[in-house]
């Protein structure tokens, strides 16, 4: 009972922490580039879209990072017109919270990724 325990245990701690592992190695980004796609797939795998959004809708928002690649604002710049799906990516955003792997920047690289936009596409699952 308790093997069986401890294996169940270890199965959810295991399954959870590979949910988003393809998306949140920890690995730097050197180019700009690959930079913008890494923290596209980060928030987007800690988005939760509520059920109640229909497909297509669009969401442009503002990120604002600190030093330490935290996020300091999250600012809703193209409304979706749904407030809970931009309030959903809003919270994804701060959950995804610090990009690290911006550090492989160079420095005035990483500065111009202290205020970025971008925007997501609602889809069905």
């Amino acid at each position: 009972m308790k093997i069986s325990l401890i294996l169940f245990i270890c199965i959810i701690i295991l399954g959870c922490s590979s949910l988003n592992s393809d998306a949140r190695s920890g690995k730097p980004c050197f180019k700009a580039e690959s930079c913008d796609q890494l923290i596209y797939d980060i928030i987007q795998a800690n988005w939760l879209i509520p059920e109640n959004v229909k497909s297509g809708l669009v969401t442009g928002i503002r990120i604002e990072l600190n030093d330490s690649a935290e996020v300091q604002s999250v600012i809703v710049i193209k409304p979706s017109s749904n407030d809970q799906m931009d309030e959903s990516l809003i919270q994804a955003v701060k959950e995804s919270s610090p990009f690290i792997e911006l550090f492989g920047l160079a420095d005035n690289e990483y500065q111009a990724f202290k205020s970025f936009e971008i925007g997501f596409i609602s889809m069905d699952e």
